[in-house]
């Protein structure tokens, strides 16, 4: 099951030396020295990977994560926009208090 990343994020250095790319991403993540810095783009492929789908960081890049994800394009895009405000500090997790955030 795949999935590709919106934007540049952290993977464990652990994965990626397992799938023999340790040395093609030098980068090392500043909150932790377990993890690389991965561009954007980059496929995740794991059998959990639909949940970075349905968390809004990454699209689905295979049939199996598609199905398993669940999610309409306009849900997919809705999850990534939320995702970004959250990630701004535009949203606070609670329903009850956040606006739904709406698309321009």
């Amino acid at each position: 099951m795949k999935a590709q990343l919106y934007r540049e994020s952290a993977v464990l250095a652990s994965a990626l030396k397992a799938r023999g790319e340790l040395d093609k991403y030098t980068t090392v993540c500043p909150d932790s020295r377990l993890h690389r810095m991965v561009p954007a783009g980059y496929i995740i492929d794991h059998p959990d990977a639909w949940h970075l789908v349905v968390q809004g960081t990454a699209k689905a890049a295979d049939e199996e994560c598609e199905a398993k994800a669940a999610m309409t394009s306009d849900q997919t895009i809705r999850r990534y926009e939320r995702q970004i405000a959250l990630e701004n500090g535009e949203l606070t997790g609670d329903p009850k208090i956040d606006v739904p955030h709406k698309r321009s």
